[in-house]
């Protein structure tokens, strides 16, 4: 452990004292002593405010730009998993700021989780800029985040600007693939047909009832045309 190290962790101790009424902060006159970089100081009282659970504080220092990424995977699933409602504002602010490269399929997973239920078109975009194999598990997600835990983006998800391969895996996803067992799953598949204008496919398909009167109207529209 290098002397920094050390330091650090005996300002992070120094912290709690601080907090005494009357007493003079025994943390700045120790980092003042000591010369410790004040990059460390300032990564350790994020650490200290987070560990007390004020993240909206934590986040003035851990999102500071004299700060290196090293530890964005564990702040930001510290901050989804501490989310309170839903409100994924401090993990997405950190997230946007600090813009790191994520090395665990857990940051990840939680980070994305917490853009499809915030705003289906970044999470779209934001899948976009990885290779292949994983763009295709964040777009999978991307479906069953926004269907499966109710959120309010689900009303925008079949009005997405998908390209020809999202478009195909859109629909195997939710017709033959794990998301085939979602509640909205085939009524999804239905708004997304009209919203691209293929009615043609949309003959035989199957729904929930409370679109059974747009169908029939839509067939009725589609065999008059053929008459």
């Amino acid at each position: 452990m290098s002397m920094h190290h050390k330091l650090s962790l005996i300002y992070y101790v120094l912290l709690d004292f601080d907090t005494v009424e009357g007493q003079a902060s025994l943390s700045e006159t120790f980092a003042s002593a000591s010369s410790m970089p004040q990059k460390y100081e300032i990564f350790m009282k994020g650490l200290w405010y987070m560990d007390g659970l004020e993240f909206s504080t934590a986040l003035e220092y851990v999102a500071h730009p004299s700060l290196v990424s090293d530890f964005a995977d564990d702040i930001i699933i510290a901050l989804v998993q501490n989310a309170s409602d839903g409100d994924y504002d401090l993990a997405l602010s950190y997230f946007h700021t600090v813009q790191p490269v994520l090395k665990t399929s857990k940051a990840l997973e939680l980070i994305f989780g917490a853009m499809a239920q915030t705003n289906v078109t970044e999470a779209l975009l934001y899948s976009r800029t990885h290779p292949d194999h994983t763009r295709e598990q964040l777009f999978r997600q991307l479906i069953a985040e926004t269907l499966g835990n109710k959120s309010e983006q689900e009303g925008e998800l079949a009005f997405l600007p998908f390209d020809s391969i999202e478009e195909a895996w859109f629909e195997e996803y939710l017709s033959t693939g794990d998301g085939r067992n979602l509640k909205k799953a085939k009524d999804t598949i239905l708004v997304r047909k009209i919203a691209s204008d293929r009615f043609g496919e949309i003959r035989t398909q199957r729904t929930s009832s409370q679109w059974g009167p747009v169908l029939e109207g839509i067939k009725s529209g589609i065999e008059g045309q053929l008459e």
